[in-house]
């Protein structure tokens, strides 16, 4: 897995490991949630406190990742900088959040959302909830992602 930090005006990547372990699958509602609206749900100051507090969750939660714990995967992907503000825009996030709860799974917003990502610690438990939302919310997308560790990977063949 990818990310990137800014270095004034330069990009850097970073590529970090993501445990084979640990389950992901995509929840697409049927709507958009336009970006200028998940901007606007933002507040225009953090605390110090609330600041300091994501930091240490990020870091923490690269390495829950890594080594695919989920305990700390719970922990981790606490946040106090976007989700409390966006999740409120995705009526069924709620309701949703509390399915994935029940059968051992977690969820959080892939970037402003409406998308919502679901996090299981095996194929069983996903293949599970996967029912679950389908059943539930038929007219949502639910995809199962498996994670690239290698990033895109271009090929040729030569047809000749």
């Amino acid at each position: 897995m990818f990310s990137f930090f800014l270095d004034g005006d330069k990009v850097e990547l970073t590529q970090y490991e993501v445990s084979q372990d640990l389950k992901f699958t995509a929840i697409i509602p049927d709507y958009k949630m336009s970006t200028k609206e998940a901007r606007q749900a933002l507040p225009k100051e953090l605390t110090y406190a609330d600041i300091t507090f994501q930091i240490s969750h990020s870091l923490a939660l690269v390495q829950a990742l890594g080594q695919g714990d989920f305990e700390k995967l719970a922990t981790t992907l606490k946040d106090k900088m976007h989700q409390p503000y966006r999740t409120p825009l995705i009526k069924e996030y709620d309701e949703i959040e509390q399915i994935a709860k029940n059968h051992d799974s977690l969820i959080y917003l892939s970037g402003s959302g409406s998308t919502m990502m679901l996090i299981s610690p095996n194929d069983e438990k996903r293949a599970k909830m996967v029912r679950v939302l389908i059943e539930k919310f038929a007219e949502f997308t639910v995809k199962s992602i498996e994670v690239e560790q290698n990033g895109i990977v271009a090929k040729v063949q030569n047809d000749k």
